[in-house]
């Protein structure tokens, strides 16, 4: 049986893939035995505009914004990103999305966004 690796999505990879890339080295490696997580995949998004991206609602404003774009940006993770790893590298359903100031807001929008919907359904 071919092993199978879980994914990590990263979002604002530009600033912190180095840093994720080591934690899960470190982690999952024989070095001082850790062997904490298991080798892991990790995906990061190239993004033009994280305030479009990262929130899910638009405020208006006198100024000009972009924000509100989440929920379709979460949409193409969901719908199009993972679908395509899936079927071009060996993964597992463990999947993490993992997110700092806007990109964290918008994972956490993710997170609740998921328990509340299996909640209530």
């Amino acid at each position: 049986m071919e092993k199978k690796y879980p994914i990590i999505i990263l979002l604002d990879g530009y600033a912190h893939f180095k840093i994720a890339v080591g934690i899960v080295h470190f982690m999952s490696s024989d070095r001082n035995r850790n062997y904490l997580m298991p080798e892991t995949i990790i995906v990061t998004i190239e993004n033009v505009d994280r305030r479009r991206d990262f929130t899910v609602t638009k405020i208006k404003t006198k100024r000009p914004n972009t924000g509100g774009g989440g929920r379709k940006f979460l949409s193409f993770i969901e719908k199009e990103l993972i679908p395509h790893i899936d079927k071009n590298y060996r993964t597992e359903s463990h999947r993490t999305l993992i997110g700092h100031s806007l990109g964290g807001l918008l994972t956490l929008n993710a997170y609740m966004t998921k328990i509340v919907s299996s909640t209530l359904t």
